[in-house]
């Protein structure tokens, strides 16, 4: 069979009314967690406006991280975010024991967030805290959202075929966090033939008369397990599971 799909995704949440909506039980435990025991552990966040003595030390963190991607796309930051004639960047840093692990570069409208980039550390330098970086990161910058009365956090765009571009745990990763795939407003259409698929592959397309992309995985019954955790957001993400 013939996909036509568009080649980007677009991850976005609408702000409720409170920091733990977005997250499963699970999460939101660990984050709460994590937050009663961060000055204990010595970790400090801060956001204030972007610099170039911030990107000089994210730009390293960034390409490491990016390198590690299939078909890695390394974007130049300053030309992304300071350079630009329009918009004004901010910056969530975390750290540990005085030790950045992480930031995440951000830009605001009257009504949304809209995630640049963002990178950090897997886990935490020496803590055992439950909420990793990056998922603590991401309720810190629900919080400040909520505070200025937000509407939506943006997380980006992705090339569209997890698996193949990104790995589908990323994926499953922004959907873990509350945030939906939807249609950016510019894209362009690819077509793959769905008989030439050899690897795990996740898809997302869009449906008549609406913005939120569905899902279809490529699996296989030997590897179909190690994507579960995606039918625990199934009242989210609606994901199509086909099985060789």
């Amino acid at each position: 069979m013939i996909l036509t799909i568009p080649d980007k995704v677009s991850w976005r949440k609408t702000i409720g009314t409170d920091s733990f909506s977005h997250y499963n039980k699970t999460n939101a435990k660990r984050i709460l967690k994590t937050s009663l025991h961060q000055t204990r552990d010595a970790i400090e966040y801060i956001v204030e406006p972007l610099t170039v003595e911030h990107l000089a030390w994210f730009e390293p963190m960034y390409i490491d991280k990016i390198a590690q991607k299939n078909n890695p796309q390394i974007i130049n930051l300053y030309e992304t975010t300071l350079g630009k004639l329009k918009g004004n960047y901010n910056i969530l840093i975390i750290t540990e024991q005085n030790i950045n692990i992480g930031a995440i570069i951000f830009s605001e409208t009257s009504t949304d967030v809209n995630i640049s980039y963002k990178i950090f550390t897997d886990t935490w330098i020496t803590s055992t805290l439950p909420a990793g970086p990056s998922l603590y990161a991401d309720y810190l910058l629900t919080e400040y959202s909520l505070n200025l009365k937000k509407g939506i956090i943006s997380h980006g765009k992705d090339r569209n075929g997890y698996g193949m571009t990104s790995s589908i745990g990323l994926a499953i990763f922004k959907i873990s966090l509350g945030y939906k795939p939807y249609l950016p407003k510019k894209y362009a259409l690819e077509t793959y033939d769905d008989a030439a698929i050899t690897t795990d592959v996740l898809y997302f397309n869009s449906v008549p008369e609406s913005l939120v992309l569905i899902g279809t995985l490529y699996t296989t019954k030997d590897t179909q397990h190690k994507w579960e955790r995606l039918n625990s957001y199934t009242d989210q993400v609606k994901i199509d599971w086909i099985i060789g």
